[in-house]
């Protein structure tokens, strides 16, 4: 940890707060209750985010409706069967990749959504797309004190997300994170992460979702928030409480402060020892007729422990 110089961060519960909420609803022609309850029948099966705010911003909800042949796809959306209608939801690529025609209109007013930061899901059934969801889920309140703490300990920081490339973009300018890129799956961010070691940068990443966990094992040291799912925290080597972001220049200072007083600790010992030692061997009583008694000699082997044990509890005062 204290020789990390880059550090990969996930946009979506990390640097974001992570509580997502709907701000706008498009479709053509009006959902009807049925397709409503379809829609938060599925979500309501999934952990992530979006999907979250999606059932919640329907009050008047059902989710005792039977779901068949649930389907997820990393980075890219759900898809199950309610009744006998099969549902899509996920991202524009998703809808595309499963040859579901799209209407100019979506791709005029999801591209709007994108250009205000807000994340869009796209709701299709077997043959067309029926509606855009609009999610914004604004920055945490420190997020840009993080990334400034980060930057001012040469830290450099790498903006990875499965949202829209646009999205992505608006996040990035708001925390003056200038290496970004979105669009990316699960295995993309593993690749990305691969490219940089080969570059012999040390590096770390921080998530908090299930799309994040292979990238947060492929990392030489990854942090979790303790917000997040499951699997990201078992992944992952530490996991910060609260899901607070800018605890991670902490840790990074805390490790090279630990490091730095091991390292004072060490040379006490050796340097202690290496003079003790021959001293009561009697090494020097021949030239100098210098040596030490039992007494004296465990009095000074407590002294030194207690210079090592004292040294040690700077740490409280260094860590802050």
């Amino acid at each position: 940890m204290t020789q990390l110089d880059a550090i990969a961060i996930d946009k979506t519960g990390t640097l974001t707060r992570g509580m997502p909420q709907v701000t706008s609803v498009f479709s053509l022609t009006p959902l009807d209750s049925q397709t409503w309850e379809a829609i938060v029948a599925i979500e309501s099966r999934s952990e992530h985010p979006l999907a979250r705010a999606i059932v919640a911003c329907k009050p008047s909800r059902s989710v005792d409706i039977a779901v068949e042949d649930y389907q997820y796809t990393a980075g890219m959306g759900v898809s199950a069967t309610v009744g006998n209608q099969r549902y899509l939801i996920g991202n524009e690529l998703y809808i595309r990749s499963s040859g579901i025609a799209i209407d100019h209109e979506f791709v005029a007013k999801a591209a709007e959504y994108q250009q205000k930061g807000q994340t869009v899901v796209w709701v299709a059934d077997g043959r067309s797309v029926l509606a855009l969801f609009a999610i914004a889920d604004p920055v945490k309140d420190n997020a840009v004190e993080a990334v400034q703490k980060l930057n001012a300990q040469g830290i450099e920081i790498h903006l990875l997300s499965g949202d829209n490339e646009q999205v992505v973009a608006v996040v990035a300018k708001q925390l003056g994170i200038s290496r970004y890129k979105g669009q990316m799956l699960p295995a993309e961010k593993m690749a990305y992460l691969r490219s940089l070691q080969q570059k012999n940068k040390r590096l770390g990443m921080a998530g908090d979702g299930i799309n994040d966990a292979p990238a947060l094992s492929q990392a030489d040291v990854s942090f979790a928030m303790s917000t997040g799912t499951d699997v990201a925290i078992e992944t992952a080597d530490v996991t910060l409480l609260h899901g607070d972001i800018s605890k991670i220049s902490y840790c990074l200072s805390a490790a090279k402060i630990t490091m730095n007083v091991i390292r004072q600790n060490l040379f006490w010992a050796f340097f202690y020892n290496i003079i003790a030692i021959p001293l009561a061997a009697g090494v020097f009583y021949p030239i100098w007729h210098i040596s030490l008694n039992p007494m004296i000699a465990g009095i000074a082997m407590s002294l030194s422990s207690v210079t090592v044990v004292s040294n040690s509890l700077r740490l409280r005062l260094l860590i802050k």
